[in-house]
């Protein structure tokens, strides 16, 4: 049941594709995390304005964390990822269950293939953003980034 991984690739693949054909919902969610980007890393500047470091990090530094967790909100399914207690709540996890491959491991690629299309679509373009409008403070070493 577990040994062959040419089907979750599979759904990573197909979650991916998916995800990507809500063209509207990914714009809608650019636009959003782009805005609250700005306003967040306004908030982050004022703050430093004050006091140039806080507990080690510096203006640019929490522009940059402002951005980092503006694209990672989706990624890890801050608001909730709630397929599985649906199919739980309908009873569609019993066909899921019925499957020939492990439940655990289909649940998993097909929150990697979201997290994955999150990451890119509506990770990258608002953090392209902030550092078009703030001094981000960038990784030096490709290790870091």
């Amino acid at each position: 049941m577990l040994g062959r991984a040419e089907p979750y690739v599979a759904v990573v693949g197909a979650t991916f594709r998916r995800q990507a054909s809500y063209r509207a919902a990914t714009v809608a969610g650019i636009f959003t995390n782009s805005v609250f980007g700005v306003v967040l890393g306004a908030v982050m500047v004022a703050v430093f304005r004050e006091r140039s470091e806080i507990d080690g990090l510096t203006g640019p530094g929490a522009a940059t964390l402002t951005f980092v967790s503006q694209g990672m909100l989706v990624i890890v399914a801050t608001f909730g990822w709630r397929d599985l207690a649906e199919r739980v709540r309908s009873g569609d996890v019993a066909t899921d269950l019925l499957q020939p491959v492990s439940f655990s491991l289909f649940s998993g690629a097909t929150f990697l293939g979201s997290s994955l299309y999150a990451a890119v679509a509506r990770g990258t373009v608002p953090f392209l953003v902030g550092a078009a409008v703030f001094d981000l403070q960038l990784p030096r070493h490709l290790v870091t980034w």
